[in-house]
């Protein structure tokens, strides 16, 4: 939705959030109602898609779709997906069981995201990382996913699964994802909220930064018709993200659909500092990046 006094500069790469962490050496799930539909499954076969490499995270989406939920394929990373993209949306349009995976392009891992629905109608939209730790060969394997609250088919041709697919997410839920993207030893940094002072937010952050610490970072910005926020995270590899959040995309406030936007910084460094003398100049309505460089 329109800020009043902020404009995003970010590319918008729409990424899936996600309710829960992996295990050391463990996946994580969410258990789904078995199909109560009598249809048959009609795979989707893609040309080279990844089965050996998706196999434990579709055999995931599959028990929570259930038995008789239609396999939509797999779709390798750069490869067309109009075959998948439209087994989705003959699916989510037929109230049907389904599932289909997207892989994405990774730095230093396997990742994709998933979209699966139940015989009970609840629509999960899933995340897939082979190496929570960034390649270091010995990683836990992460398997996330949350419930879609208010689904809506947006633009199914589109790259994201956040763009094919619309839902609510909460802002504690946006935060919960930056939190996964830093991992559970990241430093809360806290939350700014509209008017306050981000002086010691943005000290926690520089000091992680500085001493190359994992960290989560909110900053709330005045939204017209739904709740918007930036927020920078990092992991302790040196993994850095500016986050964008709008609760709707089209002004309906908690009904969704929702956008988070994350944008990786390959160099993410602090470059002003809010002093006292700027605390009544507006900068709660600026963005983060007047601050930090990404």
């Amino acid at each position: 939705m329109k800020l009043s006094a902020v404009k995003s500069t970010v590319l918008v790469s729409l990424i899936p959030a996600f309710a829960m962490l992996a295990g050391c050496g463990a996946t994580t799930s969410v258990e789904g109602a078995g199909s109560t539909m009598n249809e048959e499954k009609t795979p989707v076969v893609t040309d080279d898609a990844p089965v050996d490499r998706f196999s434990r995270f579709s055999a995931r989406l599959l028990e929570s779709a259930g038995s008789t939920a239609v396999d939509c394929g797999v779709v390798p990373v750069s490869n067309p997906s109009a075959q998948s993209d439209q087994c989705l949306s003959d699916m989510f349009n037929a109230s049907a069981p389904f599932y289909v995976i997207y892989e994405k392009s990774g730095i230093d891992s396997t990742v994709a995201d998933g979209v699966s629905r139940d015989g009970a109608g609840v629509l999960r939209l899933w995340s897939y990382d082979s190496n929570m730790s960034g390649g270091a060969g010995d990683g836990a394997e992460s398997i996330t996913a949350r419930v879609c609250t208010h689904p809506s088919l947006m633009n199914v041709s589109a790259q994201s699964v956040d763009e094919k697919v619309g839902c609510f997410i909460s802002l504690n839920q946006f935060q919960q994802q930056m939190i996964q993207t830093s991992g559970p030893d990241a430093n809360l940094c806290g939350t700014v909220a509209i008017d306050q002072s981000p002086q010691l937010v943005d000290a926690c952050v520089r000091d992680a930064l500085a001493n190359q610490k994992a960290f989560v970072a909110t900053y709330m910005l005045r939204g017209i018709d739904s709740t918007v926020a930036q927020g920078l995270s990092s992991s302790a590899s040196g993994v850095s993200f500016l986050w964008n959040y709008d609760s709707s995309v089209t002004g309906q406030g908690d009904q969704g659909p929702s956008r988070v936007v994350s944008t990786y910084c390959s160099d993410l460094k602090p470059i002003a500092v809010i002093d006292d003398a700027g605390l009544n100049t507006g900068f709660t309505t600026e963005s983060v990046l007047k601050r930090f460089s990404c």
